[in-house]
């Protein structure tokens, strides 16, 4: 077990070896040697007043961290009184500044920094310099990060062409991730269709929707669990499918080869709240509820919640057409708040369930 909080998947990045992890912890990022899970380095946004991580992506041009830093704060009223926004636990800001920071992989040193939208982050690792930061959930900016400059703004589009592929819906940004090499951009608003839009130009291209079914279901905890897991190659898509409530699966499309929708039987994982791929194999892990029947009350055809007994798995490898092997690594009584990191180059996970403790677990051979 390891000493570590392992944040949501947009709060963390590995690097392309899976020997370091570079995590969004106590208002600034740290840099963890996987080997010896120990951090190495560590940069704090707090200041004074305080501030927090957007987000933290590995680019061409180093580590990226959105930093939002409060500059004033609510001053104490008669008394002494100081109101505090209950949504951050701090007093009510009066004003803050937004950043996009760059900072050097090797001692998490600041190279860059540009004033700008940094609700969220998405940008890749390979020889592109254009990363995708919102305004706001419907509209965002692609930014040159040698020169600081917007390069589009997705709120300028008017929108031009029909069909499936047109960039009359360049929005959407709630949830966003990009490919490896930086050129595809997967975005959505919640509980919205997920579009796949072409940024290689470093302008908002031709955009498709990618077909998962109906209805567009969210994850369970929206607003921290994500819904689309990019695999480590690019090459696939796992999207959070909830047909009906408590039925869970994840649809992967193939968009490495072009597909828009995946035709083969999503993988079931009811009562889900994690997923990722590992390895170099891109091997599914996620992890689900499962439901009995209560063999001291006896089979009926249609079980009543009390004649049913609940047993949650915090680790799942599934499969398509049947079963998939089912693990309890925590033995939990709930799934709520649990995070699945998978290695790079390695069948291993990070598993977090809702705490301090996370696991450092070796997956089964396939």
């Amino acid at each position: 077990m390891l000493r570590l909080h392992l944040p949501q998947q947009k709060f963390f990045a590995w690097s392309a070896d899976g020997k370091v992890l570079y995590v969004a912890m106590d208002d600034g990022v740290s840099r963890i040697d996987a080997p010896t899970w120990t951090v190495t380095h560590h940069v704090d946004f707090g200041g004074a007043t305080g501030g927090n991580v957007t987000g933290v992506v590995l680019t061409s041009q180093g580590v990226l961290a959105g930093v939002r830093q409060v500059i004033a704060s609510t001053p104490a009223g008669p008394g002494g009184l100081v109101k505090f926004d209950v949504r951050t636990s701090r007093p009510f800001e009066m004003k803050h500044v937004r950043s996009l920071v760059i900072l050097d992989p090797a001692n998490l040193q600041v190279v860059k920094q540009y004033n700008g939208p940094c609700l969220g982050i998405a940008g890749g690792a390979g020889s592109s310099v254009v990363v995708c930061t919102p305004e706001n959930t419907l509209t965002a900016k692609l930014i040159d990060l040698k020169t600081g400059d917007v390069l589009d703004d997705s709120e300028k589009k008017d929108g031009v062409g029909e069909g499936a592929k047109s960039t009359k819906n360049v929005r959407a940004f709630e949830e966003m991730v990009t490919s490896p090499d930086g050129k595809t951009l997967f975005h959505r608003e919640s509980r919205h269709p997920i579009y796949s839009t072409d940024i290689s130009g470093g302008k908002f291209g031709a955009t498709t929707a990618l077909d998962v079914g109906e209805p567009h279901g969210g994850p369970q905890q929206v607003g921290t669990q994500s819904s689309m897991y990019l695999s480590h190659d690019g090459k696939k898509l796992a999207i959070y499918q909830e047909p009906k409530p408590n039925e869970a699966r994840y649809a992967v499309i193939d968009v490495g080869a072009g597909k828009t929708e995946d035709h083969n039987h999503p993988y079931q994982a009811p009562s889900s709240t994690a997923f990722a791929f590992a390895g170099l194999n891109n091997r599914p892990v996620t992890n689900m509820k499962e439901e009995q029947n209560n063999p001291t009350i006896g089979f009926k055809a249609q079980a009543a919640p009390s004649d049913l007994k609940v047993t949650a798995y915090d680790l799942v490898l599934p499969r398509r057409d049947q079963r998939g092997q089912m693990f309890r690594i925590f033995n939990p009584q709930r799934l709520e708040g649990a995070v699945i990191a998978g290695a790079p180059t390695n069948d291993h996970v990070l598993m977090c369930l809702d705490g301090d403790e996370t696991a450092w677990v070796t997956l089964p051979p396939e």
